[in-house]
Order: structure tokens, then sequence, then C-alpha cells
């Protein structure tokens, strides 16, 4: 019992613990193509034309060959840049992209230059918001750790004191401190095991709540197994 009570509290630190693989891959696009919209935006504000600029922003080191060799082709299929970036935008880039994409498509045809000037105004928020999100994601890394640390803790502390109730039942202090009589156990720890287990897991998973987590139930099922198997090894070795 206490060993599958700890191989389910590993798998499930370990669910909270492990980052999805693809978690990164939206930063990689936006690196990808940004360098190449803030050179677009400074050809255009120097008044080139759309097809001149695009060629400039991406030769002859775009930093990402494959994105500009997208957006080459479409320039040399004919077609105007206004709907390469309206094709680009369906396909490639976070939201905030795809938004400022499909907005800048629709500047191009009326003024190459003010959409130039607009187009840094939205790269220049898209960092900002970035910038935003970091801060955001390093507070509630912040608080999540300190959730971890709380609840594995006191779900440990919580069931020690629990396993330790027989021994302190047993003994009773009289009036001659030196001497203590050892009396027979009366009542079971095995009560207070369930309700503290589960008031550590309700505990654990409103404080993962509050702190943002992903998976709150995650936190909660975690206390609680941590709870049982440090309760239940400390039983034995108390018994």
């Amino acid at each position: 019992m206490p060993l599958v009570a700890s191989l389910i509290s590993y798998a499930v630190a370990k669910s909270i613990l492990t980052k999805p693989r693809s978690q990164g891959m939206g930063n990689r696009v936006e690196d990808d193509i940004e360098p190449i919209l803030y050179r677009l935006s400074r050809e255009l504000r120097e008044g080139f034309s759309p097809e001149g600029a695009l060629h400039l922003s991406t030769y002859p080191n775009s930093g990402s060959p494959k994105i500009a060799s997208q957006m080459r082709k479409g320039i040399e299929n004919g077609q105007p840049l206004s709907e390469v970036f309206g094709s680009l935008a369906t396909r490639i880039g976070s939201e905030g992209q795809r938004r400022t994409l499909s907005f800048i498509s629709d500047a191009l045809s009326k003024d190459s230059r003010k959409a130039g000037q607009t187009l840094l105004r939205s790269l220049d928020r898209m960092q900002r918001n970035r910038e935003l999100m970091t801060e955001r994601t390093m507070e509630v890394r912040s608080l999540l750790f300190r959730v971890k640390a709380l609840s594995v803790t006191c779900s440990i502390t919580l069931a020690l004191i629990v396993a330790l109730l027989p021994i302190l039942q047993w003994m009773s202090i009289t009036e001659d401190w030196p001497r203590t009589t050892v009396t027979t156990m009366q009542g079971s720890p095995w009560a207070a095991a369930i309700v503290l287990s589960l008031t550590s897991g309700i505990s654990s998973y409103c404080a993962a709540n509050v702190a943002l987590a992903r998976r709150p139930l995650t936190y909660g099922i975690s206390s609680f197994m941590i709870f049982w198997t440090v309760f239940l090894v400390a039983s034995k070795l108390v018994h």
C-alpha cells in the first residue's frame, strides 16, 4: 500500500512539473518573422514601395529563410504585398501577429508610408505585451512554487502528527516528571487522518486555484496522496 501510494504521488507530482513540449513553438515563430516586419516598417516609412521594401527587408539575411522565401515567392508570382500578408496571416504567427498582418494587408493598399508607421506601432505594442506577459508568468511561477512548497510541507507535517497520535495517547505524564506510565491505546488516528487528508487536498486545490495554476485539481490530488504516503509509512515505523 505505501509503495502504491508513493508511485501515484510521484506520477502526480511529475505531471505538475512537466511542461508541454509545444510551449516554445509560438515564440520561435515570433522570433522568425518580427525582425523582417521591423525592417519592412523602416523601409516603408522611408518611402519605398511595398514590394521594394520587402526585397530590402528579406535580402540577403532575413533571419528566417523559410518565411522570407514564402514572401518573395508570392511577390514573384505577381501577388501584391497586401495579398501576401493576407495569405500569410491565415497560416503562421500568433493571434496578435495574425491581426497585425491582416490590418497591414488592408493598410498597404491605401498608403504604404502610413502602413509602415502603423506596423511599427503594432510591433512595439506586441513587444510590450510580451514583456508584460513575461512579468506575469514569473509572478505566477513564484506563487506556484510557494504553493508546491507549502502543500508538500503541510501534507507531510499533518501526516506525521496523525501517525504519532497513538504514541501521544499511550503516554500520560504524572505529577512526578521523570516518571511516565504507558496506557492502552484508546481510539484510532484513522478518523483524524481522513479528515486532515481531505483538508490538505482541498487547501492545496484552493491555493493552486488562487495562484492561477493550469491544473489545480492535480495539486489537490498530489497533496492528498503525499499525506497518505507519509502517514502509512510513518504508521508502519511507529508500530
